[in-house]
């Protein structure tokens, strides 16, 4: 800030400098030390110009690092809801491009802003003192440049908001087309898929044109009322010359304060455009930021201790949930749901896909708030307490158990807790994933999106995950659907080893795997049918006797 207005000084000094040594010349003297102090400070002007360009840069990527950093944090910590309903690309976009061009304004655009202001004010007061009539002449074409300019300017920026977002989309379809890949290809689908690429790719043209259609119909406009203001002020000021009015060093000045006041202006015409594509982007930027975390809408900040005694871990109280815009006849409705979960106890769920066993563990996990009811923890309302000593209690394994990226030994120790390699070594292979993978096991890469490894592989290593943490409680949503009947029971039969004394909840399709849990809950479309043991289903639940009997499980 300092280095700008520094520069803008040095700059409003020699228009002054300048005409005293031409209204000496015009008198017969050479004065020298006029020359001497014109000559520093021009050089120090340019190299001031030099030590700012590095000083903004640097404030710039300090900012980009600052916003990136914050965005992501805001981006992970936002509801699941959301989350889950917006892509992928759009929150990249925000993330990378947004907050690069959001930089672009808050150093460079701020900083000349000012200097700019500072630099027309001056000016103007200095070209009034030289010469009223033509500093009112040149005021009123600069006004009407100006006003011109705002007009154009908001159009630009709405036109600039249109483009980022359609970026966004663009990211979010290629996104979603590496994903898919080798669905794509198995399917031949390719020339499709990169059919919406590109009709992705041609909104952002046609947003990014409209802007470019604005930014070229500004840029004429200002570069004919700057050759205007230019040629009708150099000729009315050699007529006031001519006439004595004026002195030769006078006109000199004048029209070096005119070149200095109509530069901000001129140069709206060329950064106006990158300034209102930054402000646009400063909005999508906020708009994450400012957007509630999801601890805040999952807690009401009282902190209360969530409790570490009592026989019963977790309790679902007359629990509802309904997915947004889900229809009347949808699945997607659940509850009520009234479960009990004591502490060691191993707790399946079953049912016919899409009851809504998956929908259970994300209220658990506490995903989305329920609709009505209460989550309890050790008696206590789950939303009095901290959402974080909530979850530290639960190891989740997710359906399609997705890596996090980085190694093997990333993979299992993701708390970074230090565990010894024997303790990861002993898990992998009690999973069955040491002789799987092999070699170098721990260091082995895994990509971000487990493509390098089996569906099966992708579960051993979730269970191994959970089964090395230190929580009370294993949440596990089909653990097995990717292993055969073999591994899959040989699988569960280590969990129950693994895991004797920490509570399971388990949900699974292999009612084989489940049939001596302690407890099996059996739900169909959103609803708790039944609840008991093996055998006390089998006597009094069809639904279960039916599952039972398809899969041909024995009583």
């Amino acid at each position: 800030m300092a280095l700008s207005l520094v520069g803008a000084g040095l700059g409003l000094a020699q228009p002054l400098l300048l005409q005293q040594l031409f209204d000496a010349l015009t008198s017969g003297s050479v004065p020298l030390p006029a020359v001497l102090i014109l000559t520093t400070v021009v050089v120090a002007q340019a190299l001031l110009a030099g030590v700012e360009s590095y000083a903004l840069a640097r404030t710039a990527h300090d900012l980009i690092l600052e916003l990136r950093t914050r965005v992501s944090a805001r981006i992970v910590s936002l509801p699941m809801s959301r989350v889950q309903r917006v892509p992928q690309g759009e929150f990249l976009s925000r993330m990378i491009s947004d907050t690069a061009a959001s930089s672009s304004v808050l150093t460079t655009g701020v900083f000349k802003l000012l200097a700019a202001v500072v630099t027309f004010a001056v000016a103007a007061v200095l070209m009034a003192t030289i010469d009223p009539i033509l500093f009112a002449l040149s005021l009123v074409i600069t006004v009407v440049a100006t006003v011109l300019s705002t007009v154009m300017g908001r159009l630009v920026r709405s036109a600039s908001g249109r483009t980022q977002a359609a970026t966004a989309t663009l990211a979010g379809s290629f996104e979603r087309t590496l994903t898919a890949l080798p669905l794509i290809r198995a399917y031949g689908v390719g020339r499709q898929q990169l059919a919406l690429i590109a009709a992705d790719a041609s909104d952002v043209r046609t947003n990014a044109i409209k802007v470019a259609r604005l930014g070229a119909y500004m840029q004429p406009v200002m570069t004919l009322a700057t050759q205007a203001l230019l040629i009708v002020t150099l000729a009315l000021g050699g007529v006031r010359v001519a006439e004595g009015s004026l002195s030769l060093g006078g006109l000199i000045a004048f029209m070096m304060y005119l070149m200095m006041m109509v530069g901000p202006v001129s140069q709206v015409g060329s950064t106006f455009v990158s300034i209102q594509t930054g402000l646009a982007a400063i909005d999508r930027v906020d708009e994450i930021v400012s957007a509630p975390q999801e601890s805040d809408l999952l807690s009401d900040g009282t902190h209360t201790d969530l409790g570490c005694a009592g026989e019963v871990l977790v309790e679902l109280e007359s629990v509802t949930f309904e997915y947004p815009q889900a229809s009347a006849a949808s699945a997607t409705r659940i509850g009520p749901l009234d479960i009990t979960i004591r502490d060691g106890e191993h707790v399946a769920l079953v049912g016919p896909s899409g009851s809504g066993k998956s929908t259970v563990f994300a209220l658990l996990e506490r995903f989305y708030e329920p609709s009505s009811g209460t989550i309890r923890m050790r008696g206590v309302p789950a939303h009095d307490g901290p959402l974080g000593d909530y979850r530290a209690r639960m190891a989740w394994v997710p359906q399609n158990s997705p890596p996090v990226g980085g190694t093997v030994r990333d993979n299992l120790d993701i708390e970074h807790r230090g565990l010894p390699d024997s303790a990861l070594l002993q898990t992998l292979a009690d999973v069955g994933l040491f002789a799987s993978i092999g070699g170098d096991v721990l260091d082995r890469p895994v990509a971000v999106s487990g493509s390098n490894l089996s569906g099966g592989e992708r579960q051993r290593l979730g269970v191994a995950r959970a089964l090395l943490s230190d929580r009370e409680m294993l949440l596990l949503d089909e653990p097995t659907s990717s292993l055969d009947a073999i591994s899959a029971e040989g699988l569960s039969s280590l969990l129950r080893e693994r895991a004797q004394a920490k509570t399971i909840v388990m949900a699974s399709h292999r009612l084989a795997e489940v049939r001596d849990f302690d407890k099996i809950i059996v739900m169909e479309h959103g609803r708790i049918v039944d609840v008991g043991a093996h055998d006390e289903l089998l006597d009094r639940c069809e639904l279960y006797r039916t599952l039972c009997a398809q899969q041909h499980v024995p009583a």
